[in-house]
């Protein structure tokens, strides 16, 4: 029988001894060990060596004999002898000698070794899984351990703002002693594959303490190779050492990837794309986060496609979505294993998410800048974002992203504390808050959309506000939901009324992004209004007497409705202000003049001032060239060659975009019909039916965030992937309610 430890929890394991060098379960933690060679057994004893163990014996009796009877007679008493005159000669006993047990000066004695550390120890685990593994120890690097004690400090003062996974890519951190990271990340099957790895000969350990008893170690070097060398038959994405990835997918993909699953919302996807033509059996599939734990997910393989019905959708392809949005500033170990075309693939490569400043305080950060630039265009001075209103606006859309569509009955304006994420906060700020629901993640969309509303656009505009509050939350399937706080106007005030679009404003939208009838009831059905034009008062101003007009650069009087003080449109609140509406959309690239004369506080006033609409044709242009760039720069990091935009698909891609907004509310261009054309609607061409079906498609607030929105879904996102795709063709077209449509042509591969 052997015995002999596991090196991971300590529990002597027995064997028989015929299992010497084969490898074992721990029956405790189930780690598998390879059990250490049994010591070689004894031959039973034959007549000739009982024969040679007697002439020993003998032989060492003998020995002994003539050995004592030598010390016996070397120790027989000295007798005093007389020389021939009678003299006593003197004794030949030798004299003792005195021994000093002092050390003497040229000898060295070792100093005695400093008592263990939690590091050594840590190292000393590391080494005992190696040896049980077959595999060579390794020495703690002096160099290696200083940078990561020096990094482990500075986690802790710098706390959740220092995005560690992305400043310092190739460093594993766990908030634990050194001995129970190592013990986690050993635990972790792609951790422990990677401190087991081959080649390895040294490692950085270091670890730091705060007041407040927290610990933190960081092993320096575990991601410097990340990936097997060789070629790849594979696109991964994220890649290899990639940093700053989203956190999310928002669940509004077409088709839907989890059609089984009731939470939609989920962790950015993982896709390994593998050649349209290769035999793909036999997937693996695994997610570790940075403990070593396994993170619950959802995979979706060509063998096993989560939504079976659009397996051709998903080619090749293996996709993991984690069941819960990526944690931030996070790093995140995956491992696919398959066959393909009949030989083993496998890879294990590491990315980190976007750290926490990237995400939602860099959108407000961005919708702030937004605010403010229409606030500048307007001649007001700049706001700030006010941190307790703020808080309490975040509180609030967290709610809601919670608990919208999952809640029957829920207002959005008020919090029930029976619910999970009430918060007293939240509830407060939430019956005097402005709510967008469904918008995007850009600055755009919040801000836009409360400029182009003449019920909002005040709160904007407000001459005497300093300070707002702004969050927001994603929610599966609708979007981003924002919350905002923009306080009231004062009663009073000293100053000139505040006219929007500003003097002298550039890139005016052409469109009034709301149902006419909304305002004007009687208004055609099918009516698209131009962008409002407003002059905004202090709500105690008495405004009488008013006069507005609107003229084209070319002389032509614009026809408008107005509403008053003294005669409101319904839907533009009790608010003190002038608007313009135009009952036609705003011409592109052209110039407009407002004119407004009335009675104020029995004043006269007078302004006139002109403004220029947008050029969608260089808005086009512009947006193109960002969307190209931006989809290089994915496929660049991904090792594939960059794409060109090519103008007769971008032909067709408009043509397909402008069938789109003239049908978009019809039932033929609902879901994946939105691909195809019909040629009893208006704007079929032929040329945009085969775009629609080569495209990906998007309805999108911003059309600069379309390449962003496909990257992070599935279906959308292989194309763009797709290796041998060499031209594109892009187009979008402005919808004047839903927003913008984007198409880009990535399957035509000319």
């Amino acid at each position: 029988m052997l015995r002999f430890p596991c090196p991971h929890c300590d529990t002597v394991l027995k064997t028989a001894t015929s299992m010497a060098g084969e490898v074992v379960s721990c029956g405790h933690c189930h780690h598998r060990l390879r059990v250490p060679l049994a010591p070689p057994k004894r031959s039973s004893f034959s007549l000739r060596d009982i024969g040679f163990l007697l002439l020993a014996i003998i032989a060492t009796g003998v020995v002994t004999v003539v050995t004592w009877s030598y010390w016996k007679s070397s120790r027989s008493p000295i007798v005093a002898k007389t020389d021939h005159n009678g003299r006593e000669e003197p004794s030949k006993t030798i004299q003792p000698v005195a021994v000093s047990l002092e050390p003497r000066n040229n000898v060295e004695v070792p100093p005695t070794p400093p008592p263990a550390t939690d590091i050594d120890r840590a190292l000393d685990r590391l080494n005992q899984a190696r040896l049980a593994a077959n595999l060579a120890e390794v020495r703690l690097d002096a160099e290696a351990s200083r940078r990561a004690a020096e990094l482990a400090k500075t986690l802790l003062n710098r706390g959740q703002s220092f995005s560690f996974a992305v400043e310092h890519p190739t460093a594993a951190i766990a908030w634990k002693e050194s001995g129970s990271a190592i013990a986690n990340w050993l635990d972790g099957p792609l951790h422990r594959d990677l401190l087991l790895a081959r080649g390895r000969e040294f490692v950085g350990i270091g670890t730091a303490r705060d007041a407040k008893g927290r610990v933190v170690t960081v092993l320096d070097g575990l991601f410097a190779s990340q990936l097997a060398v060789g070629s790849d038959p594979a696109v991964l994405y994220p890649v290899p050492a990639q940093t700053r990835v989203p956190l999310s997918f928002p669940g509004n993909e077409v088709p839907d990837p989890l059609p089984d699953v009731k939470d939609k919302l989920a962790g950015y996807p993982i896709t390994v794309q593998f050649q349209r033509r290769a035999r793909v059996t036999a997937v693996e599939a695994l997610l570790e986060d940075v403990e070593g734990k396994t993170v619950s997910a959802h995979i979706s393989t060509p063998e096993n496609p989560a939504n079976k019905e659009f397996a051709a959708n998903q080619q090749n392809t293996v996709c993991l979505f984690a069941k819960k949005p990526l944690v931030p500033g996070t790093r995140y170990l995956v491992r696919v294993r398959a066959r393909v075309d009949g030989r083993e693939w496998s890879r294990l490569w590491a990315f980190a998410t976007q750290p926490e400043t990237d995400g939602i305080p860099r959108m407000k950060e961005a919708a702030l800048r937004q605010l403010n630039a229409y606030r500048k265009e307007a001649g007001l001075v700049s706001v700030s974002e006010d941190d307790a209103m703020s808080f309490a606006c975040q509180a609030h859309a967290s709610y809601l992203a919670q608990h919208l569509d999952r809640v029957p009955g829920l207002s959005l304006y008020e919090e029930k504390e029976s619910l999970d994420g009430y918060t007293k906060e939240g509830a407060a700020i939430g019956a005097k808050c402005t709510i967008r629901l469904g918008g995007g993640s850009g600055p755009a969309d919040a801000v836009d959309w409360l400029m182009t509303s003449v019920l909002n656009r005040n709160l904007v505009l407000n001459p005497t506000v300093q300070r707002i509050g702004l969050g927001t939350a994603i929610h599966a399937p609708r979007g981003w939901i924002w919350v905002l706080h923009l306080p009231g106007l004062r009663k009073r005030g000293d100053g000139p009324p505040v006219v929007y679009p500003g003097p002298g404003q550039k890139n005016v939208p052409l469109f009034f992004a709301r149902d006419i009838r909304e305002l004007v009831p009687d208004a055609p059905r099918d009516g698209r209004a131009g962008f409002p034009i407003s002059v905004n008062f202090f709500p105690l101003a008495k405004v009488t007497d008013v006069q507005a007009k609107l003229f084209h650069s070319d002389g032509n009087e614009v026809p408008i409705w107005v509403s008053t003080p003294q005669k409101r449109l319904p839907g533009t609140g009790n608010y003190s202000q002038i608007v313009l509406i135009p009952k036609n959309v705003l011409a592109p690239a052209s110039e407009y003049r407002a004119v407004v004369e009335a009675q104020v506080d029995g004043i006269s006033l007078s302004r006139e001032w002109m403004f220029f609409t947008q050029n969608p044709k260089a808005d086009e242009l512009r947006v193109g060239d960002t969307l190209l760039t931006q989809l290089n720069a994915h496929r660049r990091r991904s090792g594939l060659e960059p794409v060109e935009r090519d103008e007769s698909l971008s032909s067709a891609c408009r043509f397909h975009a402008e069938y789109i907004v003239r049908n978009i509310d019809n039932p033929k261009t609902q879901g994946l019909n939105i691909h195809d054309e019909d040629n009893s609607l208006p704007g079929y061409t032929e040329a945009g039916k085969q775009a629609g079906k080569a495209s990906v498609i998007a309805v999108i607030s911003d059309p600069i965030d379309s390449i962003d929105m496909w990257m992070g879904t599935l279906y959308h996102r292989l194309p763009l992937l797709d290796p041998s795709l060499k031209r594109i063709g892009y187009a979008q077209k402005q919808h004047p309610i839903r927003g913008w449509i984007t198409v880009l042509d990535c399957n035509s591969r000319r």
